[in-house]
């Protein structure tokens, strides 16, 4: 296989429509409006690749075998996170314990669901717990004890909505599926 072969591969892999798509794209984006302004189906690799590297801290295994199981290869997790990643030693590939790398993230901040570009693996966790915590709540799997973690947390300067009886209003009035926002958003 020649050269233009592998990187026309890689691209597709990648979500791109072709090797000069892939060529001109920010590899470390640092605005929101970057990582909006790419292809849904180059965001999906993305998504996933970072999925990845989330799998591989959280249960500590290689990065090889996370890939795998959320359905992506080493390579495209190199290639949008190649500083998030240690050497590999004995064909496997552990990631570092955190990295600077840019993430969208979705939580209720006030009376609406918002998209906040924050900066870390850290940050990015606490903002997908906040979301996750408000879902369990709406969904009836939490009760407001647990709603308390929240109260205080500011994630990409917005203040995560932390009130019991704010969360049922939102989700009442249906602001709470983030799929809905985030298609619009990126139209």
């Amino acid at each position: 296989m020649g050269r233009y072969s592998r990187d026309k591969q890689l691209a597709a892999e990648r979500g791109f429509a072709s090797v000069r798509a892939m060529r001109r794209v920010d590899r470390r984006p640092r605005r929101l409006e970057v990582v909006l302004g790419l292809p849904e189906s180059v965001r999906t690799a993305r998504a996933d690749a970072e999925a990845a590297l989330r799998v591989a801290r959280r249960e500590r295994i290689p990065v090889e075998v996370a890939a795998r199981r959320e359905h992506t290869r080493l390579a495209t997790v190199r290639w949008w996170f190649p500083d998030a990643l240690r050497p590999t030693r004995r064909g496997r590939t552990r990631p570092t314990r955190a990295d600077r790398y840019l993430r969208v993230r979705t939580f209720i901040a006030g009376d609406e669901r918002v998209f906040v570009a924050v900066r870390g693996s850290r940050a990015a966790d606490a903002a997908q717990e906040a979301n996750a915590l408000q879902w369990l709540y709406i969904h009836g799997r939490a009760d407001a004890r647990q709603l308390e973690r929240l109260r205080g947390l500011r994630i990409g300067g917005l203040l995560v909505q932390a009130d019991p009886d704010e969360l049922l209003e939102i989700a009442r009035r249906g602001e709470f599926d983030p799929d809905e926002l985030y298609r619009e958003l990126t139209r």
